[in-house]
Order: structure tokens, then sequence, then C-alpha cells
């Protein structure tokens, strides 16, 4: 996202760059968003940031006010790219920059989704910067609600932004959301705060205590079906939405349950959904860049193809899928409950399915086997902010023996990733025990298990594997007479889905959740 941000210009006189070092020195001491200007006898300036020390060109970094202004620094920016505002005469006005941001916009053809905006009788906006700018001019149009709050330096934008027919602007230069006050006078009870700080996992009473949505949470919701394309000319009738996110550290399930809830908001809205997930290099199923980690596992919802997706005329491709807590919150607000994906032909697709019935022949008496699911490594020693705290092995072990008093089984069926819980339970249970094949492994506390399988430790088909050998261990917990499972996660409600009521019984240990930082 590019931003307005505090910065200051220092000008000095003189014909000659400064040296490198001296300009490091510089910016040690004045900070990263400070800019130096250099004016010679003749007037031309050389302008300089931080992160262009070195550079050998000279870069014009003035840029001029206008109501595109953020939208052709996205396209002339790269990641550390600085731009100073400048009006018709010259005059410095704010300093542009890039930010990292959780949202993407692609600056689409498509309409923008009003059913969340329209909510509210005032919005509020703290801060100057492309998304809220994008917001201004194409969805507040369109918007119902009668009263819009622009805090911070709007003022610059004062002839170049269109006024809004029908609603009342108030400009604020510093306000926070506790100071209502007369702005929101009768509209103070249906008010939507938009923050713009970055989105993180956290529980929804930010919505309730803080009543403030991000502005990327808001930016996801509204352009949603924003980046429209054209393929080709067939299924004129139909809208596909492809989605894609990037998916770092997720898991199969954790990346289900962040694009299901999109998924259903589009099919709601009339759009056929269709996954393809090619913009997670990083994430531990994928094997080469592009990699697509749905295809290689899952079937689609419903009819529709990647096939015809490719020659379709009306292509819809999804902001970044990566959901985070609040942001699925808003999306199953504002879907119908009984909306669903159609998976009647199965979720998992063939070459998953054959590798399961390859390595799924150890159960052998599946009503006479308890299933139990220890999830350890990161879950035990790191300890994921805002997840279920998982039992220890030593607990589990403590729930098997009270359950096996009233009813004991001849087999225990494990389904662990950890090396170290599966050598325990192996002590514990011996030839009672029954396990998979698959890769286990043990990490240091504050590691990650996707850690293990960065991009530098990429192996063909790897991903693949990692990934089947998982699916495979839920589909034999799921054939199981009972489950114990050390805490809630996907894995667990996926054994509980494709167990379909059959269970006599289900242990899930309740033991809280990580603290959030």
């Amino acid at each position: 996202m590019v931003t307005t941000v505090n910065a200051e210009i220092f000008t000095f006189d003189g014909d000659e760059v400064w040296p490198v070092e001296k300009q490091r020195q510089f910016f040690e001491e004045h900070g990263r968003n400070a800019i130096i200007e250099l004016v010679s006898e003749n007037g031309l300036k050389h302008l300089t940031y931080e992160s262009m020390v070195g550079d050998a060109e000279v870069t014009d970094i003035r840029i001029p006010v206008s109501a595109d202004m953020f939208k052709d620094a996205f396209f002339r920016t790269d990641k550390e790219m600085t731009w100073i505002v400048c009006d018709e005469d010259g005059n410095y006005l704010t300093v542009l920059k890039a930010v990292p941001s959780y949202y993407l916009h692609m600056y689409g053809q498509g309409e923008p989704d009003l059913s969340f905006l329209n909510k509210y009788d005032a919005i509020v906006f703290y801060g100057l910067n492309e998304f809220a700018v994008e917001l201004y001019r194409k969805a507040l149009p369109l918007w119902t609600g009668k009263r819009v709050v622009l805090c911070g330096e709007w003022e610059i934008m004062g002839n170049v932004l269109p006024g809004l027919r029908g609603k009342e602007i108030i400009l604020q230069s510093n306000w926070s959301p506790s100071d209502q006050g007369v702005l929101l006078d009768g509209v103070s009870d249906n008010v939507l705060h938009v923050g713009d700080r970055m989105p993180k996992n956290e529980d929804i009473s930010r919505l309730t205590s803080e009543r403030i949505v991000l502005l990327e949470e808001v930016m996801t919701y509204t352009f949603c079906f924003n980046n429209l394309r054209h393929f080709g000319e067939k299924y004129p009738d139909k809208k596909f939405f492809v989605i894609d996110g990037h998916f770092s550290i997720e898991g199969i399930f954790g990346i289900q349950d962040k694009v299901f809830n999109m998924a259903r908001f589009a099919k709601s809205r009339g759009y056929e959904p269709v996954f393809y997930i090619i913009n997670s290099t990083d994430n531990m199923y994928s094997d080469f860049e592009g990699d697509d980690i749905w295809g290689k596992f899952m079937n689609q919802p419903g009819g529709a193809s990647m096939d015809m997706v490719k020659e379709a005329k009306n292509v819809y491709i999804s902001p970044n899928a990566n959901c985070l807590t609040i942001m699925r919150h808003i999306f199953r607000e504002n879907t119908p409950a009984d909306t669903e994906l159609d998976w009647s032909q199965g979720l998992y697709n063939e070459k998953v399915e054959k590798y399961i019935a390859n390595h799924g022949k150890i159960m052998t008496d599946s009503q006479n086997t308890l299933g139990v699911l220890v999830r350890g490594t990161d879950y035990q020693k790191t300890k994921f902010p805002g997840h279920p705290v998982h039992a220890t092995v030593e607990q589990v072990i403590e729930k098997i023996t009270e359950v096996e008093k009233e009813h004991p089984y001849k087999y225990i069926y494990l389904a662990t990733e950890d090396a170290e819980i599966l050598e325990e339970m192996k002590r514990a249970y011996g030839d009672r025990l029954i396990y998979t094949d698959q890769e286990r492994f043990t990490i240091e506390p504050g590691k990650l298990l996707a850690s293990l399988h960065g991009a530098d430790t990429k192996e063909m088909g790897k991903g693949f594997r990692l990934g089947a050998e998982y699916l495979c261990t839920l589909r034999l917990l799921s054939q199981c007479e009972s489950l114990i499972a050390s805490g809630a996660c996907g894995g667990v409600e996926e054994a509980i889905r494709e167990n379909g009521g059959k269970y006599r019984f289900i242990y899930v240990f309740k033991l809280g959740i990580n603290e959030r930082k």
C-alpha cells in the first residue's frame, strides 16, 4: 500500500551528491523517513531517501498532487520507494511511501460490493492513503450513508477529489474514535471507524470494544470482486471467482478454513468459486514457484474447473485469501447460513485417494481400535498465539487409561507428526500401537514445523507426499471406533467430518487458548 508518512525534508546547498557514508550517517541520525534535498546554484535538485543510498542514477521522486497520485505511485514504485507530492507550483505537500500490506489492490474493472458499508450511516477514515482514496472514489459515491469524516492530511486533496453528492464531508487533522462529539451527532451509534494498521490474528473483540474495522479488511470485502479478467469468450453466463492467496505457515486445513469463508461469500453473490493457490511458494506443500497447492490434493467445488476458467469470458481474481480471524468473521456474518460448497464428487482428488488406498492398509480391525491424535512440534514447543492449548502426551496417556478401564481396546491408532511423541507412545503401548510410516519431525522451542520445509529445502514431490501422508492419517483416524484428541485443530475437525457421526465417543482436550501477542 502507498500511504502518507510523517517525513522531514532537509535542504542543503551543493552541486555534488554526498558520499555514501555521509548519507548513511545522516539517515542513522534522522531516521528512515528523512529526505535529503541538495539544491545546486542553477536550481537543480537532487533528492535522496534511505533506500536510495548508493544508487548510481539520480531519480526524480517528485509526483504532482492528483486524484490518481497513489495509483501512479503504486505502478511506478518498488516496495521501498518514497515520493514527494508537490502542488502545481512545485511546493512540497506530503510524502508518500510504499509499505507492506495484507491486501493488494489490483485496480480492476469489477463493481464494489456495498453490502457491508451500507450498514453504516457514517464512516471515519484515519489517515490519507491509497486504499482510503480508492474507497472514497469508487465506493462512497454508491454508499447509502450520509457523513464522512476524513482524519489526517486530506486537505491537500481538496482540489483534486470530487465531492460526494448528498453526503456531508468533514475534515479533521487529528481525531480519535473516542472523541465522538458533535462530528457524529445523530449517527454516533452507527459509525464505521476505519483504522489503517496492519491486520493480525486476534479475537473479534476489536469490533465491539474499539469499534474499529481495519482498512485492509474493508478493502478485501468491498473490492473482493474488483479484479475482472477476460481470458476468452466461453461461458458468458458464468462469473468464475478464482481464489488465491499467500499461505506461508498454514497447513492444509488452516488454508481451507481461510479460503472456504471467502468462497462461500462469493457463491452467495452469484460467483462460481475455483481454487488455484499458486502464490504460496514458501509453503511446505509447494514444490516449485507457482505450484498449485490446492489442485495437488483437492477437487473443485461444483462443476467448475481451471480448464474452464482459462477460456472464460468473466473471471474474477480474488484478493489475498489468507483471511485472518476478523476477516473470516465479516465474511461469515454477511453470507447466508445455508450457503454451502458442493463437494458431492469428494473433497480429495483421485491422486490422494489412491495414495490413501495404498498406504492405509494398516487398519485391520477398526471396530476394536481407539483413534488418538496428539499434536506436537510447534503446537507444544512454540504454542501458536490464539490457537487451542494441546495436551501433552502424558495427559493423553492418562485419558486413554481412564477410558480403557471401562472399554479396553485391542489396538490404539496414533496420528502424530512428532517423532518424540511416537517413541513415547511406543514405550507405553508396544505392539498394540499402530501408526503409518509417514515422515515425522522434532523441532526446537520457538521454531515452526514449516521452517523445516523452506524454499531452500524443496524436493520435487515432497510437498505432495507431506500432504498426502497427513490426509491418510486422518482417514485412518476417521475409521476408528472412538477418538481422543490432544486439542482442537483442523485435523480433528476433518476426522470427525469423515467419520460421519459413527464414533462411539469423542473426547477433545479443552485446555484454553494460547495467549495472543
